[in-house]
């Protein structure tokens, strides 16, 4: 259906290598098909290059971060949704994630929905922002709208 899921956490198949999660994503893909989905993947996220022959398991969270965002490009996912892409990264991986989620959704057009707790890094790759309590949504825009909406740091950046 074109929409690619990563949950926070169990994003990858650990007891796997590198490589064998690459080809579970493809799965469905014809050889060809899968090949050339390979190696734009691994055009976008070189770093997993020298890693497929590792177990996921091995890998730090940046890296199985990459490796879950990868198998995504591979299914020719449209939508990509994340749950708190950052969680439990160093703060270089965590703006690494960023910049290739960024990098995605310019580069080959993704449409992006992503749930994390790092407010002010989310809006600056977003174009629009909703803000979620108890269900209900309590402020909506243009991200750069709220970026400088006071009551909205308030509320959620604690400025």
């Amino acid at each position: 259906m074109g929409i690619a899921y990563l949950p926070q956490i169990e994003n990858i198949f650990t007891n796997l290598t590198v490589e064998e999660n690459l080809k579970i994503a493809g799965y469905i893909l014809e050889n060809g098909e899968y090949r050339d989905q390979l190696d734009l993947a691994l055009e976008v996220f070189p770093e997993l290059t020298t890693k497929l022959k590792q177990k996921g398991g091995t890998l730090n969270g940046g890296e199985r971060q990459f490796l879950a965002i990868a198998s995504a490009l591979i299914k020719k996912a449209e939508l990509l949704i994340l749950d708190e892409p950052t969680a439990m990264l160093s703060p270089r991986f965590a703006n690494d994630t960023f910049q290739k989620i960024l990098e995605l959704k310019e580069t080959f057009g993704l449409t992006v929905l992503i749930v994390e707790q790092n407010v002010k890094k989310a809006l600056e790759i977003s174009d629009n922002a909703y803000m979620l309590m108890n269900g209900r949504i309590v402020f909506e825009g243009k991200s750069e709208e709220l970026l400088g909406h006071e009551k909205f740091e308030n509320f959620c950046m604690g400025i």
